[in-house]
């Protein structure tokens, strides 16, 4: 879907059909063998633009549940791929992984979707269908597997940290079944690691050219970045 607004910095995008959790495959519940090939198949959606304080990679390393009360909750996000000729960032959309290490176990993050709500120089909002599978490290078993349904709100702070706020979400089973929902206000802050860096390339995609193809699907050829020496 094309954006209309491309004359100022960002712009509203409409939000995706929202998602209904569903029945995940056998592989995926308690009791199996977690066997990262059995996830979802995954590719690059589209490409959005983000603000500079939300790029680069940054560490949370709790989740504040209320007042005086948190949960650890540690984990790495870098957001941001390419640059495009006038020094905007983009990010891609595409399925995000990531593990939490809670001792015994390993908390197994994968993000299905992450689409931008409405994204301004002073706040992003983004709509988030996950699972959380938790693997037992002696034996490799799935003890346990949600989907979630979240909406999240980022606030930039000083020192290139960021604030992120839950505004909504619901915790499914593996078999679709809502089990309970997301207190609303739960937060937690990401501390900056390192600035936002142009990844042209990794060992699942080809960013570069991928970021090049969408922009001249748009129309966009006066944004294709030229490539540095």
């Amino acid at each position: 879907m094309k954006r209309l607004c491309l004359a100022i910095a960002f712009c509203l995008a409409a939000p995706a059909a929202q998602a209904e959790p569903f029945r995940l495959r056998a592989e995926l519940h308690e009791g199996s063998t977690y066997d990262e090939r059995n996830l979802p198949s995954d590719k690059i959606e589209k490409w959005y633009k983000i603000p500079p304080w939300f790029a680069g990679t940054k560490i949370r390393k709790k989740i504040n549940i209320k007042p005086g009360v948190s949960v650890r909750n540690e984990r790495m996000r870098t957001r941001g791929k390419q640059l495009d000729a006038k020094g905007s960032i983009w990010e891609a959309q595409r399925q995000v992984r990531y593990d939490i290490d809670r001792g015994e176990t390993v908390e197994h993050v994968v993000l299905l979707t992450e689409e931008p709500v409405e994204i301004s120089n002073q706040s992003v909002l983004m709509h988030y269908i996950g699972l959380r599978i938790i693997e037992k490290k002696d034996n490799h078993r799935i003890v346990e597997t949600q989907q979630n349904d979240e909406k999240h709100l980022f606030t930039p702070l000083p020192e290139g940290a960021v604030k992120g706020e839950n505004q909504s979400g619901d915790v499914f089973d593996a078999d679709g079944f809502k089990l309970f929902k997301i207190p609303p206000g739960t937060s937690y802050v990401e501390r900056r690691v390192s600035d936002f860096e142009i990844v042209d390339q990794d060992d699942k995609y080809n960013y570069r050219s991928n970021f090049i193809e969408f922009l001249k699907e748009q129309g966009w050829e006066n944004l294709i970045p030229k490539r540095v020496k």
